[in-house]
């Protein structure tokens, strides 16, 4: 009974949210500093959304029916993913520029700007200090690392590989043109990893539903040609991905990768510096399961060691080959955002923009997600509780704490629609377990259901309200 009125929950709010987009119903635009407003967003070829549901029904069938087929149904689901994506982009009727324009037009424009503009990629990560206190990196690359602007730059230099352009507007359509057909695939490669991390605890129909239902989370979809959205998932859960194995299979080179693959992700944006204190969460998950935990302490001593001198390796090499000081540009990237966005010290501030933020990250990952997550939460506070240790519990434990360090010291007003996407692959896994651990033998009707909302959220998202 408790399952259904959950269900029946998760369902009602994907109803309710869909209505407040459709009749724009000013529900969450009249709290103060909402970021997210209505549009009438242009609907010429809002056909495209029938045969992208097809589509997506036909994949999930065959995903389903087979789900040891791991590559075809792998491959499947980036392509799903990559035709999503691209779908609601060209249903404006606009072509390309219904996802250009989301590098082009907005705010994280200035990398495009500022890539043209020191097209040397060398000169910029070792000259990066300079050029931020010269204010010659606009705004959003002063309060990143520098490896968020190498990777427009080489989107640059690559796009000039395929298409010809002369003045820097013609430089500015070619980059955009060219991360229109790359972003969304590079998004969708993080089901990769993904996937092997929950092949370590997870049945592999399980593995697949977690896989599914990151493809189909609103902010995936719609919040498009962002760093955050394209690159950064992938390369947190190929940090816990290589960790965890690295601890499983007592493969310690590979923990030296892990090491690296995290410094690499910090050294493209602090907004990944939580897969530190998750790493180690998980690994204590995995620690804990295992049968042969005292003989594995070394082990697991080892293989933080070694992470950590597989990060040390590539800091000293940062430091040797860019001076590059990731502390500095950590503490300048820090104050620099703190004052454009105007953080104002006190409890009352820090506890409405912790209501906000997790308000907005529950819309724009999908209430039915969001609601699944929070019953997830409420099993492994009370399974902690009563001593059940498990893997699953563990993690969802580990994922509230993540959440709430984020909320609550992030220092974040806004947008974790985007700048929290990073964490819902891993969300993702949770909110599938807990779907076949409630449903069982119903899991596949619930999950498909559980799709459904979640489309019917992107497409009322889309044509109603800025992204």
């Amino acid at each position: 009974m408790k399952n259904q009125l959950l269900l029946g929950i998760v369902l009602l709010s994907a109803i309710g949210y869909c209505l407040i987009l459709l009749f724009h119903i000013p529900l969450f635009q009249n709290l103060s500093d909402w970021f997210w407003r209505f549009t009438d967003t242009p609907q010429a070829s809002l056909w495209l959304v029938f045969p992208l549901l097809v589509i997506s029904a036909i994949v999930i069938a065959v995903i389903l029916q087979r789900p040891e087929r791991h590559k075809l149904n792998l491959s499947l689901l980036i392509i799903l993913g990559y035709c999503l994506q691209m779908g609601f982009g060209f249903s404006e009727g606009r072509g390309l520029d219904g996802l250009r324009d989301h590098m082009v037009n907005r705010g994280h424009s200035d990398f495009i700007s500022v890539a043209l503009a020191h097209p040397e990629p060398l000169k910029v990560a070792r000259n990066y200090e300079d050029l931020a206190s010269q204010d010659e990196l606009g705004q959003y690359p002063q309060a990143k690392p520098p490896g968020a602007l190498l990777v427009y730059i080489i989107t640059q230099k690559v796009s000039a590989l395929f298409f010809a352009a002369n003045s820097d507007q013609e430089k500015i359509q070619t980059v955009a043109t060219f991360a229109a057909f790359v972003y969304p695939l590079l998004t969708y490669l993080v089901i990769i990893p993904l996937f092997f991390f929950c092949r370590l605890f997870l049945p592999v129909k399980v593995v697949l539903m977690a896989c599914a239902l990151f493809i189909f989370t609103p902010n995936v979809t719609l919040i498009t040609m962002h760093l955050d959205q394209a690159l950064y998932p992938l390369l947190f859960m190929t940090t816990l991905y290589l960790w965890s194995q690295a601890f499983l299979a007592c493969n310690y080179p590979m923990a030296v990768l892990a090491g690296m693959v995290a410094y690499i992700s910090l050294f493209v944006t602090f907004s990944l510096l939580p897969v530190m204190p998750l790493g180690i969460l998980v690994l204590l998950a995995f620690f804990g399961e295992n049968k042969n935990a005292p003989r594995k302490l070394f082990s697991l001593i080892k293989i933080i060691g070694l992470f950590a001198i597989g990060y040390l390796i590539c800091d000293v090499l940062a430091r040797l080959l860019f001076n590059y000081d990731i502390m500095l540009r950590y503490e300048n990237a820090m104050t620099f955002h703190r004052a454009w966005k105007t953080w104002i010290p006190g409890t009352r501030f820090t506890l409405y923009f912790a209501f906000l933020n997790y308000l907005e990250f529950a819309c724009w990952t999908g209430f039915p997600l969001a609601i699944l997550f929070l019953a997830n939460s409420s099993r492994a506070v009370l399974g902690i509780a009563r001593k059940n240790l498990n893997t699953e519990n563990i993690f969802s434990i580990s994922l509230i704490v993540i959440l709430f360090m984020l909320g609550f010291f992030g220092k974040t007003k806004n947008e974790t629609g985007r700048l929290w996407i990073f964490l819902i692959p891993f969300a993702c896994a949770l909110i599938a377990y807990e779907i076949q651990s409630r449903y069982d033998t119903k899991s596949n009707l619930v999950f498909k259901l559980i799709l459904v909302s979640q489309f019917a959220i992107i497409a009322c998202s889309k044509f109603n309200q800025d992204s």
